[in-house]
This record gives C-alpha cells, sequence and structure tokens, in this order.
C-alpha cells in the first residue's frame, strides 16, 4: 500500500493545524521541521511535541520525519561560523526525533550547506559521520 504524505513547511500556517489540514487533505505522513536556531528550536519544546503527537494521533497522520531546515542558514559544508550553530542543530533535531518517536531525520545541503568543492564534501561528509553516529543511539536513520 502506497503512503502518500506532505511537508509541514508547505501548508498554510506551519503549525498545529498541521495534522488537520494533512487529514483534511487525504494525507497518511507528514515530514516536520525543527525550526530556527533563532527560535530557539520551537519543536524542541516538549509542550509542542505532545501536542503534535495528540494531534497526529486524532488525524491519523504519521510522522515520518524531522528536518533540519535549519542548516539551508547555518550550514556545516562551509565550516566557518555557523558549524557550531549546524553542529548544535543536528543533535537538537535527533533528540527531538528520538522524544517524538520519529524514525528519521534530514539533512538538507541547499543554500548555506550546498555543496560547492572538495573542502564542502569533506565538512558534509563529517557533519553527516555525526549525525549517523548520534542517529544510531536512538535507531534513528538519517
Amino acid at each position: 500500500m502506497f503512503k502518500i504524505g506532505i511537508t509541514q513547511w508547505c501548508l498554510p500556517g506551519n503549525g498545529l493545524c498541521c495534522m488537520d489540514m494533512a487529514e483534511h487533505l487525504n494525507l497518511d505522513v507528514l515530514q516536520l521541521d525543527l525550526g530556527a536556531y533563532e527560535q530557539g528550536y520551537p519543536l524542541t519544546q516538549e509542550l509542542v511535541q505532545n501536542e503534535l503527537i495528540k494531534e497526529a494521533q486524532i488525524h491519523h497522520i504519521r510522522m515520518i520525519a524531522l528536518s533540519m531546515n535549519d542548516l539551508c542558514d547555518h550550514g556545516f559544508s562551509k565550516g566557518g561560523k555557523h558549524k557550531g550553530i549546524a553542529y548544535q542543530t543536528i543533535k537538537e533535531g535527533i533528540l527531538t526525533a528520538a522524544a517524538m518517536k520519529i524514525p528519521s531525520v534530514t539533512l538538507p545541503s541547499f543554500y548555506d550547506n550546498r555543496i560547492e568543492c572538495q573542502s564542502d564534501f569533506d565538512n558534509t561528509v563529517e557533519a553527516l559521520k555525526f549525525a549517523c553516529d548520534q542517529a544510531a543511539r536512538y535507531n534513528i536513520l538519517v
């Protein structure tokens, strides 16, 4: 049986109403976003997690993945000033996925996190190894 889903950030409102909207659209799964560093990664808050878990159960939506879209603004591929934030984002994302029992995480490589040269590639390999080591503790797929 096929499952059809959508990313949270493609739905209007981008908040708790995402589960209701997904059900209304006859979708089965939803990929969530961790949120921005500057906003304290909203999805790391236990209250927000609990509400989304409750809404997912009510609306029969499976949370299939957690994306760390903030990596597009604070990437690891370029090294430099954003690398520390990027690694914090990875840790917070994996901990949040574990707490919410979300089986996988995604680390986008766009915008500030794009790969344009060998050093960007090397930094990406290093970050993905870190992410995989962290995720393995919780049996989460990267």
